[in-house]
């Protein structure tokens, strides 16, 4: 998840980040979506996604572009240090 490897294979990553949602992620303790620190190196489509945790993307790297469109977080979002590229 934290690999900043640009060929690194997308489609399990993505998985990982729809569990993240489902709650079912090691990532996802009791009340947080824990993005923090990942490197996303492709293209992250959130668009109208629901945050009902806290939704942490500290320090997170966005490589390619992100769609954050029509998201809605139901509780505390961060992104402090988190870098967007494109």
């Amino acid at each position: 998840m934290h690999s900043r490897d640009p060929n690194k294979p997308w489609n399990p990553f993505w998985q990982e980040i729809k569990a993240i949602f489902k709650g079912t992620s090691q990532y996802c303790p009791n009340t947080v979506h824990d993005f923090s620190g990942f490197v996303f190196t492709q293209y992250a489509d959130f668009s109208g996604a629901t945050f009902t945790q806290t939704a942490d993307f500290s320090e997170a790297t966005f490589q390619k572009s992100v769609d954050f469109h029509e998201v809605k977080f139901q509780g505390v979002a961060s992104f402090s240090m988190a870098q967007f590229t494109q």
